[in-house]
């Protein structure tokens, strides 16, 4: 018989990691949208260029982390 111990820990410093984006539905990064942007449109023409667009509220914002410190202990019985 042989009984096994197993200690992992992730992150052991505990160290923040941010992330870059949010990611938002189907994993898309979303800073603008449709309703953010004003193209040229008048007179019937077609879009050439962006007048002007307002990035979402929390734009360049970290606001999501990763994981913080993470343990698990295991235990083998093997006969």
């Amino acid at each position: 018989m042989k009984l096994q111990l197993r200690a992992e820990v992730y992150n052991i410093f505990n160290t923040t990691n941010f992330l870059g984006s949010s990611l938002t539905n189907g994993g898309q990064i979303n800073f603008y949208n449709a309703g953010n942007v004003v193209f040229d449109t008048g007179s019937g023409r077609t879009a050439t260029k962006i007048i002007s667009a307002t990035p979402a509220g929390n734009f360049g914002q970290l606001t999501a982390a990763s994981d913080p410190r993470t343990a698990q202990l295991g235990i083998r019985l093997m006969f």
